[in-house]
């Protein structure tokens, strides 16, 4: 009875694993297609990008940049630690 019971446990963490791959795709791109329809109605429809609308840019870039780096580089899917300014300035200046 209990190999049944870690049978449904390695099923369950499996769907839960495809959960998490998907929401790591999904959400970067409805982030991207935000930010992306902000810029167009700031720059074409307002003709007004401020200094807020660069700094959300940055920060999305920052995010994705250390969660495709920390993913190429380690079998975890969610970084355990925050990026922090200093090393986000850092990686987008260095580009090895």
């Amino acid at each position: 009875m209990s190999s049944d019971s870690g049978a449904a446990d390695a099923d369950a963490g499996h769907d839960q694993g495809a959960s998490v791959i998907a929401c790591a795709v999904v959400l970067p791109v409805l982030a991207a297609v935000a930010i992306g329809l902000r810029f167009y109605v700031r720059a074409i429809l307002l003709r007004a990008v401020k200094i807020e609308d660069w700094l959300i840019l940055v920060a999305w870039v920052c995010s994705s940049r250390e969660d495709t780096r920390h993913r190429c580089a380690s079998s975890e899917l969610i970084s355990p630690r925050p990026l922090g300014l200093r090393r986000c300035l850092r990686s987008l200046g260095h580009h090895g």
